[in-house]
C-alpha cells in the first residue's frame, strides 16, 4: 500500500553571509515550485522569502509553506529546517490547500 505522500528532501538549510563568496549573499533566482516546500525558521535573520512577489522576513518561529506552481525567491542570509513533499491522496492535497506563511508562538499556536 502506498503512503499518502512522498518525501522529496528534508534537512537543515544554512545560508550565511560569506565575504569571499558575494554571490551567496544575493537573492536566488526565481523558481517555480514543483512540490510542497515547508520551512521552519529557528532564528531571526536579515533574509526572507518572496512568494508570488510578496516578501516574508525570516524571524524565529515563522513557518512558510509553498505550493506546487508558486513562484519563489530566497533573499539570503537565513537558516531553517525544511521538508519537501508530494501528496498522493486527495485528502492530503485538500488539507494542504490553504498552505501559507505564518508565525507560531512558543506554545506552537498560530499568531
Amino acid at each position: 500500500m502506498q503512503q499518502g505522500y512522498s518525501i522529496v528532501n528534508y534537512g537543515g538549510f544554512c545560508v550565511d553571509y560569506d565575504p569571499y563568496m558575494p554571490v551567496c549573499n544575493a537573492s536566488t533566482l526565481r523558481g517555480l515550485t514543483s512540490y510542497y516546500e515547508f520551512e521552519f525558521y529557528f532564528e531571526d535573520w536579515e533574509g526572507g522569502i518572496y512568494t508570488e512577489n510578496t516578501f516574508y522576513p525570516v524571524k524565529q518561529g515563522f513557518f512558510s509553506c509553498s505550493k506546487p506552481g508558486q513562484i519563489r525567491k530566497m533573499k539570503r542570509p537565513y537558516r531553517c529546517y525544511y521538508l519537501n513533499l508530494i501528496p498522493h491522496n486527495e485528502a492530503l492535497k485538500k488539507a494542504l490547500k490553504p498552505c501559507q506563511f505564518a508565525r507560531f508562538t512558543q506554545n506552537g499556536r498560530k499568531s
